[in-house]
Formats: structure tokens, sequence, C-alpha cells
């Protein structure tokens, strides 16, 4: 039945056409693009996860994965903007039609396994292959949906001792315990293909219950194959209890493609390679954009302006100082900020503080209106005027976050603020269009905060005890070095940062106290929130000192900024609340 109500004042709704445990699937209508669209929403008004399938989506554009386009906000609560795909689900067809044939199985698997080659290569678990999970379109094409609980490789674990993923179609280790890895996603890839032609999944009866079948599932025994033919022996292998058996995704698609007898292309999204490249000027990099840089790409190529992952993408790799080097004498400034971040210092005279700052960092995407984003390209630049000085430029990346660059001059004298930025703006993009974003070459030495994980350091429990606010909603910026949690009147932050020495001596922005926490320096100070009227207590915590040759000084601190904001709390109170937040902040930074 359609329904009247717009979505973010946008989407139409017009059917409900899905359900599940991750949440409510509509059909609706981009009423400003005239296009038709899935709208998900969670059963529990879970924002948490419709984020992180937004994050996830965002990173990953594949012919064989449902696109994810935008998420958007209505009355409070967050929708998943997706591809519609005229389908059903792998499990509706199972259920209405009964099992498939070996070849069409096969054929089915052959893509999505094409599809989690891509998501390997960009170090991406699904960690819910199912038959729920996959949708099925007239024409025999098929995408994986559902990246609820994916995640980036490198945060798989968690402490929660919950296990991710359906019951039936979990890999052995997975269900006794262990992290998911690639290799478990192809034993789910195994176990979906395994009840689309055998009619059920390999760990037996669902009717059982899911304990059964998780004990099922650990111990690695799997139900015999019945009807399975020539795909049989590629089963055997993608189900083998040990995963170091397996085989990869890639060589799963070759078998399940010899089975089939037709040749899936993989779309691979292959790392950085050395090629021949062409310098671009000004003229050349709008001409690009305005066509659009393409996202599926050959073996052969690479992705052009693609941020992969932030904790490893540099900053600095974009920043040239010779294309400013005709407005001042320009130093570089690897350290001061976040780790999404790299600057420039540009003297104009012979007076120190006569400084035009350049940053250029890494940031969540921004919708500025003048162009829609486009899922898999390099967006639109974004031009406006100077205002207030400061001058911005951006432009949408083709997976995931932008490229922001900013200038001011640190006396806010008058100075070419947007020709310097154009200039640093134009090199990027020419960058950009030519090659991925090249990776840091010196790791994070040991002990640094460029090794945690912000969200990591608070927990729920903390949260509530501190500020007595329960269930607070957490919101990591890209990396993970910075992380928010917010709710209702009250917002808490911890975000990592880099400074020249803040002790001894004075500060160089501003009053504030010094205090201990823990075993570390700390610094509390007060501000007033950006566009608001709550008040803000930050206590910045030393997590170690270290040398490197910079701007100003030698002499550097690591900081972690732990931050609480409301609008209720008298500062006195507020500060005790930072305080306490940062004492459990402390107790969880690595050895001084």
């Amino acid at each position: 039945m359609g329904s009247e109500r717009l979505v973010a004042g946008r989407y139409r709704l017009e059917e409900r056409v899905g359900s599940g445990a991750m949440g409510v699937v509509w059909r609706a209508t981009d009423t400003e693009l005239g296009r038709v669209v899935a709208l998900k929403h969670s059963q529990e008004g879970d924002n948490g996860q419709i984020r992180r399938e937004a994050r996830i989506g965002a990173g990953l554009h594949h012919p064989h994965v449902v696109t994810v386009f935008d998420v958007v906000v209505d009355d409070g609560e967050r929708w998943l903007v997706m591809e519609y795909l005229p389908a059903r689900t792998l499990a509706e067809i199972l259920d209405e039609d009964g099992p498939l044939d070996p070849v069409t199985t096969a054929r089915i698997g052959a893509q999505l396994a094409a599809a989690l080659t891509a998501m390997h290569e960009r170090r991406m678990v699904h960690r819910d292959i199912k038959p729920g999970n996959v949708l099925v379109g007239e024409d025999g094409t098929a995408k994986l949906t559902d990246l609820g609980i994916a995640q980036w490789a490198e945060v798989t674990h968690t402490s929660s001792g919950q296990i991710g993923g359906t019951p039936g179609y979990l890999a052995p280790e997975v269900a006794d315990g262990h992290d998911a890895k690639a290799a478990s996603d192809v034993f789910s890839l195994g176990a979906t293909l395994f009840a689309a032609v055998e009619g059920g999944s390999p760990w037996g009866d669902s009717t059982r219950g899911p304990f059964a079948q998780l004990r099922r599932a650990a111990s690695g025994v799997t139900e015999p194959m019945k009807r399975a033919g020539p795909l049989e022996p590629v089963l055997a292998q993608m189900l083998d209890k040990t995963p170091a058996d397996r085989p990869t995704a890639s060589r799963a698609k070759e078998l399940l493609d010899k089975v089939s007898g037709e040749s899936t292309p993989v779309f691979s999204l292959p790392r950085k390679r050395k090629r021949r490249t062409l310098a671009l000027g000004a003229a050349a990099v709008a001409v690009a954009l305005a066509a659009g840089a393409a996202v599926y790409l050959t073996r052969d190529t690479t992705v052009p302006g693609s941020l992969g992952d932030p904790r490893t993408a540099d900053p600095c790799a974009l920043l040239d100082a010779a294309v400013v080097a005709s407005f001042g004498e320009v130093t570089s400034d690897s350290e001061y900020g976040e780790y999404t971040r790299c600057g420039l210092y540009i003297k104009q005279s012979r007076e120190d503080q006569d400084l035009i700052v350049l940053g250029l960092s890494f940031d969540p995407r921004e919708d500025y209106g003048e162009h829609p984003y486009t899922p898999g390209r390099l967006g639109h630049p974004h031009r406006p005027p100077e205002k207030d000085n400061r001058c911005l430029r951006a432009v949408a990346l083709p997976d995931v976050g932008q490229i922001t660059i900013t200038t001011n001059h640190r006396q806010e004298k008058p100075a070419p603020l947007c020709a310097v930025a154009e200039a640093a703006f134009s090199n990027a993009l020419a960058m950009l269009l030519r090659d991925e974003i090249p990776r840091r070459r010196d790791p994070f030495p040991k002990g640094s905060t460029g090794l945690l994980d912000a969200c990591a350091l608070l927990g729920d429990a903390d949260l509530t005890k501190v500020l007595g606010v329960p269930g607070m909603p957490v919101d990591p910026k890209l990396g993970n070095w910075t992380c928010y949690w917010e709710k209702g009147p009250v917002e808490a932050e911890v975000a990592f940062a880099r400074s020249w020495q803040l002790t001894p001596g004075p500060r160089p922005d501003g009053d504030g106290e010094l205090v201990r926490v823990g075993s570390r320096e700390a610094f509390v100070e007060t501000s007033k929130a950006g566009n608001d009227d709550a008040d803000v207590c930050t206590v910045q915590i030393v997590n170690r000192k270290y040398n490197k040759k910079a701007a100003w000084n030698d002499t550097w601190d690591e900081l972690v900024n732990v931050s609480v904001e409301t609008k209720s709390d008298p500062l006195p109170a507020l500060c005790a609340k930072a305080l306490d937040l940062a004492r459990v902040v402390e107790q969880r930074l690595p050895p001084v």
C-alpha cells in the first residue's frame, strides 16, 4: 500500500518491500531526481547501525553490491538511501520456487564471489552472507545487500563476546568465537550456495533452533550434499573447516565459473601500481571533473581519487609546497592537528606572524547543494568565496569522505587566501585524477595515539556513570581518531591531536589550568560551542612527548582531548564530569 509520507522532505514512500532483524525497507521515489530508490529504516531506530551501514556502503561501489546513495535524517531518525533493484531475495526464491539447479546456483555464486573479491581487496568483510542478504533480479543479476554488520577487517574484533552473523551460515571459527575474516565470508558464501542447491543450511534444520546450529557450526561437520552434482567439489572446498584450506573469493569465482560455463567479470579494485602519468593543468582538471571519473575499472587500472583506508592514507602526499612558493616562504607542517590533516605555513614578509595557514584534511562528506554526489565518481569542486578570513575548497571522493582545503591569515590581515587555496586545490585535483591517494610512508611509533581507536576508550557504562545519560549513540569520524557521543542536550568527544609542547611556558592559544590526570600532564580549558550557547569543557591529556622538526618548535605533544558539552551544567560541574571521563580514558592509554 502506498504512503503520502515524505522522508526528509524528498523521498515519497511507495511500498514496504522487505523487513528483517536489520530494518524495514521501502520502495520510494526521489522527488528531486525522479528516480526510484530503496529506503531502509532500522526496526529499533538504531541510528548507529544505519550510520555504520552507510559508511561501509559509501566505501564500496560494485555491480554486485547494492549501492548506497546517501543517509538522510527525518524527525531525528536516520534512513539509508539505496539503489532499488526489482528482485526477490534468494531466501524468497527458495521458499516460493524450491532449490535451484547447480548451474544457476554457480552463476549466482560467481557474481557474489566477484563482489567479495572487491570487498576483500579493500580489507572489508561482509560477516552476514546468507540467502536473505542476496537479491536476484529477473535477469539473473545477483547483488549482496545489508552491510549493517560489515566492517573494515582491522576493526572486526569486539570485546562484547557477541557473535555477528546468522547461525545457519556461520563459519566454524566464527561460531567458535573468533573474528570474522575474508575466509569466513567465503565459507558463508559456500553455505548460502549449499542452501540454494540443497534447500537448507549445511548446519541442519533451522527448526532445531539457533543454538543447535551454532554447536553444529563449531563442530565443522556439514550435512551431506545430495543435489549439488558438479557443484559439490567447489562447495566442499569453500566449506572446509580449516580457513587456510578454503579458496580465496577470487579463486572461488573461477571455480564457480567453470561449473556455470560463463566468465563473470571481477571489477577488481586493486591497490596502487606504478604506471606512466600525464601532468594535468587547471583547465584539464576542470574538463576531467566535468566528465567524472569511472568507478568500475579493469584489473589493470587504479581507482582515481580513492581514499581507501583513512588510517593509512597520507594527507601530506596531496600538498606540494612548490605550487604556493610564489606567495612567500613556505614551511611544511606535517604534525599539527588531527592525523587526517596536513598543512603549510606561508610567510608573506619578514614579520614572523605574517602567515597564511593552509590546511588539507580528509573529512566526512558534506552536501554543499550545488551538485548531488554520484557514488563512485570524484565530485564537482566546491569553491565558495572568501568569508571571515577563511577560504575553503572541497571535493567529494569516489569511495568515502572528501578533501577539504582551507586557508586563513594568522593575524587576520589582508592576504590572497583564495588564490593560495586554489593553487593547492588544483594540484591536489590533478593528483586525484591520476591515481588513488598515496599511503603513509612511515608507521606510527609504539605508544602513539595514531595506533588507537578513540571510540574504544569510552563505553556506554562509563558515559552513563559520569554523565547520567545511558545509550548515547557513538559516531566516529574518518579513521576513528575522533569519536562523538550525543543524546539530547549532552555531547561528549574523544579526539586525538598533536600540538607543539603545551608545557612548560605560556599557552599558545589562551588561558587554562594545568592539572595531572593519572600519571600524565593535562590541561583544562573552557569554551563555547560553535553556533550555540552551550558550554564546553575540554581536558587535554598529554599522551607522549616527541621531537620533530616543525614550524616553530622541535618538541611536540600527542594529545587526547576529552570534551563534554551541555547547556544545563555550571562550568565547575561540567569540568568535573570532563575530568572524570578523562581519568577513565587515561587508564586505557598505553603506559607512559
